[in-house]
């Protein structure tokens, strides 16, 4: 038997108190994060997805050790380990043996939202906080694994800092990563780009939460958070760093169902703080060349941004896009920039004149949109140079 992929890989998955989201490798149990190993994530992935059906332990064995040979000990284990964290038993089962085959999920499973209490009216929602994160503009290229990654960490840390360059993407990321935590708790995000000092920051925070404006913001800032689960995204927080990690520690210690996801340049140095850092993404080498070269997540991304079909790149064209890539370091900023020039320059032109690429790149924001408009019925006009 060949177990088939999953068709349900992107949505929540519902079973007694239990909400699982498969893609961000998430188990909730009434809202709150299930610890699980991740041979015993994947088992109850591929049971849930065959609910109903026994699944042989040699089916489960490839699925979840593929390309390795191990005991059926090892399955054994992770299934025991399973069982215990569902707490699976008495009154409650999920996971039955079929002696001699494999095992069967025997709980109702549902798409959506799960059988749970009901939210009183003074629960707070994302849709109902001023700062809810919008997702942002356009597809995210190439970083599906890192946004999965950033998830998971929310679930067992509770303060998770992206750090990395300029116009790396940390924001882009830190938004997507916030949609989707917000299918299971309510998030808001607060921008601290024009946060002057220290006492500007807290302000900040409690604008973004919707509060009015205080002389002394902290007090009504911690009676908000302390009254319902939240995750917080602080943005942009490299000028202050000092400041928003002296804050998190106070907010963390006395809002106990408060998460915080900030981006910066440089990591806060605060109490308990999960550091990851995000690295531009990756280009194609000199020696790449056809599929691979244009699977490159960097080339991906400036096709999409210069409106290029890949369909219609001769081998020159997709060598320069591929320079292109690697002389802005795979930066994501970067390449929409440069994709932006195609009003100005053939791609050819555009990799031999990137020898000062700050130089070259460097716009203004709306001259930046209107060039990636541009650069698409430009390129289909252009012939080779």
């Amino acid at each position: 038997m060949t177990l088939p992929a999953n068709e349900w890989a992107d949505s929540c998955v519902c079973f007694g108190p239990f909400r699982l989201y498969p893609q961000q490798r998430v188990l909730l149990e009434h809202g709150q994060p299930v610890r699980l190993g991740s041979r015993a994530f994947d088992i109850l992935a591929t049971l849930i997805a065959h609910a109903g059906t026994t699944v042989a332990k040699s089916d489960l064995l490839a699925r979840v050790w593929p390309d390795t040979v191990v005991e059926e000990a090892n399955l054994r284990v992770h299934v025991a380990a399973l069982r215990k964290a569902l707490r699976d038993g008495a009154g409650r089962r999920y996971i039955d043996s079929v002696a001699g085959r494999g095992y069967t999920f025997v709980a109702p499973v549902t798409d959506g939202t799960p059988a749970e209490p009901a939210a009183t009216s003074s629960t707070t929602s994302c849709s109902t906080l001023p700062g809810c994160p919008a997702p942002p503009a356009g597809p995210l290229i190439g970083r599906a694994d890192d946004v999965a990654a950033v998830v998971r960490q929310l679930t067992t840390h509770r303060l998770v800092t992206l750090v990395g360059t300029g116009g790396v993407g940390k924001t882009a990321l830190a938004l997507t990563a916030a949609r989707q935590v917000a299918a299971w708790m309510p998030c808001c995000c607060a921008d601290l780009a024009t946060a002057a000092d220290p006492g500007a920051v807290t302000a900040a925070l409690a604008a973004a939460l919707g509060l009015p404006p205080s002389p002394e913001p902290l007090a009504p800032l911690l009676a908000r958070l302390r009254a319902h689960p939240l995750l917080l995204l602080l943005d942009n927080c490299e000028h202050v760093v000092e400041a928003v990690a002296a804050l998190a520690e106070r907010l963390l210690q006395e809002a106990p169902r408060l998460s915080i996801l900030a981006t910066s340049r440089e990591a806060l140095r605060a109490a308990d703080e999960r550091v990851m850092p995000l690295a531009p993404l990756d280009c194609p080498g000199p020696e790449t060349s056809g599929a691979a070269l244009l699977a490159a997540p960097a080339v991906a991304l400036f096709l999409y941004r210069a409106g290029i079909d890949a369909d219609v790149l001769n081998d020159a064209d997709a060598a320069a896009v591929a320079q292109i890539c690697r002389r802005v370091d795979g930066i994501p900023l970067a390449l929409e920039l440069a994709a932006g020039r195609l009003d100005l320059f053939h791609v050819r032109e555009l990799a031999a004149r990137l020898d000062d690429p700050l130089h070259l790149l460097k716009g203004d924001a709306a001259r930046h949109r209107r060039g990636t408009a541009h650069g698409a019925r430009r390129w289909r006009g252009a012939g080779p140079r």
